[in-house]
């Protein structure tokens, strides 16, 4: 049993959880600062139970290595960086899929731009 793990797979669990449960999100950095318009843009609800699902699988992975005596360090470090290709994925899917932006998102639409650059 590795209490470092269990300690930290603990962590990661409860701030999943909380940040899925909406209890943790509104204090980071990157939440305060969002405009009220990027607010509204924005489907919170989803968004945050994706984030934290996400925590609280690496929350598990690191559980998992401090509880079990089979899950040896090549096992962790397997389990990590497939963690982390999720993650990617997942976070290529918040950013292209549209899924996550609110009713009021209109999409972009770019400005008649002449050859030479200039907006006219």
């Amino acid at each position: 049993m590795n209490p470092i793990c269990v300690f930290l797979g603990a962590i990661f669990i409860i701030a999943g959880f909380g940040f899925a449960r909406g209890k943790k999100y509104p204090r980071s950095s990157n939440w305060m600062n969002l405009s009220s318009k990027e607010w509204k843009e924005t489907d919170n609800v989803s968004l945050r139970r994706n984030v934290g699902g996400v925590i609280m699988l690496s929350g598990f992975i690191f559980l998992s290595e401090g509880m079990m005596a089979g899950f040896t360090k090549r096992w962790f470090t397997i389990a990590m960086i497939s963690w982390f290709m999720v993650a990617v994925l997942d976070l290529l899917y918040i950013e292209k899929s549209g899924k996550y932006k609110g009713k009021t998102f209109k999409t972009f639409q770019p400005k008649n731009i002449k050859r030479g650059g200039k907006n006219e």
